[in-house]
């Protein structure tokens, strides 16, 4: 059972059951990922599922009565729930984020413009969020990591420049950015060499001692230089930006409650999509 704050312009949210989720999409094993709630106007479940043997994930789309309806005749691919009034789709197919399918349709065509040479296979997802962005991992055949993002009305070009900036400011400093090898603005797609190295959190266990500490303090220091850089044509995001953010977060989290079973696959990643 999934159970969500009482909103009376979404009244299909509250007391979702396992028997629900599985006729919205169509799928078994569905388990609920991430849940996004504007109370009064709209709510976003990202799901994880089981269709014809196969793992995939997508979204459960909640909005008022007159929006749901518009929507529905606008992307008439969409599956809708007659008894909660909800609508499906399942990944690549995002009607905020269309650029998405269309980069799935035929990755290999945009693969030189992002990754300056041909794919070895298929992207991997390894991050979707539901109406904003999705992230791929991909492979050039000389072996060379990337990931691509492909975000709600990005600005590729300027998010391009931007890394630019950043890259010279911490010339000579602990920290540094990912190169940008390409980007593709009709897809509104931008891609990303691999950082050299071994994440922080997978070295992190390993180390004690004077190790743990100095690298610790190699961290904080390039995280510091990160935080001093200008962000030409950026609004920043103050200490009471941050906090009202975490706020909403913690009255969502306050007002949602899912049962034992769900609760303990939550946290759990789903399984990549690429179909």
């Amino acid at each position: 059972m999934f159970d969500a704050a009482p909103d009376p312009a979404l009244p299909g949210l509250q007391h979702l059951t396992d028997q629900d989720l599985a006729r919205i999409t169509g799928a078994t094993d569905v388990r609920i990922l991430r849940l996004r709630h504007h109370p009064g106007s709209r709510a976003v479940l990202h799901v994880a599922f089981h269709k014809d043997g196969t793992p995939g994930e997508g979204v459960i789309w909640f909005f008022w009565a007159e929006k749901m309806e518009k929507l529905r005749q606008s992307v008439p691919q969409m599956r809708s729930d007659p008894v909660t009034g909800a609508a499906f789709e399942a990944f690549p197919q995002d009607h905020r984020v269309p650029e998405i399918a269309q980069f799935m349709a035929n990755p290999s065509s945009h693969a030189q413009a992002l990754m300056g040479e041909a794919a070895s296979a298929l992207p991997v997802l390894v991050r979707y969020r539901p109406g904003l962005s999705a992230t791929f991992r991909w492979t050039t055949t000389k072996g060379a990591v990337h990931f691509v993002k492909i975000a709600r009305k990005a600005d590729v070009g300027g998010q391009a420049a931007l890394i630019s900036a950043l890259a010279r400011q911490l010339q000579g400093k602990a920290a540094r950015v990912s190169e940008v090898a390409g980007f593709a603005s009709q897809i509104g797609a931008i891609a990303y060499r691999a950082a050299a190295g071994q994440p922080f959190d997978a070295v992190l266990p390993a180390l004690t001692g004077a190790a743990l500490a100095r690298s610790t303090q190699l961290m904080l220091g390039g995280l510091a230089a990160l935080w001093e850089c200008d962000l030409p044509g950026q609004d920043r995001m103050d200490r009471a930006d941050y906090l009202r953010r975490a706020e909403r977060s913690a009255r969502i989290i306050a007002r949602t409650s899912v049962s034992r079973r769900r609760s303990s696959s939550i946290s759990k990643p789903c399984s990549p999509a690429t179909k």
